[in-house]
C-alpha cells in the first residue's frame, strides 16, 4: 500500500515565483512493496473543485500560474495492487 505523496516544491503554503508563467510541481512517494504505478495530480484555484491533471508515472509535473493567485493541489498514489492513497491538501501563492 502506497504512502502518502509528500511535496517537494513549492514547500506547503509557501510563496512562489513562476518563471514564465510555470511552475514545477515536485513531490515524493514510497510503497511498503515498492510497487507504484502512477500518479494523478489534482490541481487548481479552488481548493473544493481541483481539476485532475491525468495520470502519469514521474513525480512532477509542469502547471501554468499566474501572479497573486493561490493554488491548491494533491497526489493520488496507485499501486500495482489497485492500492491508492491520497495525499494532504497543499498550497501556495504565486507572488
Amino acid at each position: 500500500m502506497p504512502f502518502s505523496a509528500e511535496a517537494i516544491t513549492p514547500e506547503n503554503n509557501s510563496i512562489f515565483t513562476a518563471i514564465s508563467g510555470k511552475i514545477t510541481l515536485n513531490w515524493e512517494a514510497t510503497d511498503i512493496d515498492n510497487d507504484i504505478k502512477d500518479y494523478e495530480v489534482f490541481f487548481g484555484v479552488n481548493k473544493e473543485e481541483l481539476e485532475s491533471k491525468g495520470v502519469q508515472s514521474d513525480y512532477n509535473i509542469e502547471v501554468d500560474v499566474v501572479s497573486g493567485f493561490t493554488y491548491y493541489w494533491m497526489i493520488k498514489t496507485n499501486d500495482e495492487n489497485n492500492n491508492t492513497s491520497t495525499s494532504e491538501l497543499f498550497s501556495f501563492t504565486i507572488n
